[in-house]
């Protein structure tokens, strides 16, 4: 794609948008795949843990306080 982005001869000159939008997108593409979706994954399951602990504590702590 990148001959076709830079647009070398006269033909490619119209496809040089094509080019430059398959280029941006795979670059785009990648970046979320490697980078985005794990980091994203991570903070959620860091506040699935957060989460498990903080309620279950507090449902433990309802449930004694009901209790006496």
């Amino acid at each position: 794609m990148l001959p076709i982005a830079i647009g070398m001869n006269e033909a490619s000159s119209q496809r040089t948008s094509m080019g430059v939008a398959v280029i941006g997108g795979t670059i785009t593409s990648t970046f979320l795949t490697l980078f985005v979706v794990p980091a994203a994954y991570s903070y959620i399951e860091r506040f699935r843990i957060w989460a498990d602990k903080n309620i279950t504590a507090r449902i433990v702590t309802r449930e004694d306080q009901k209790s006496h």
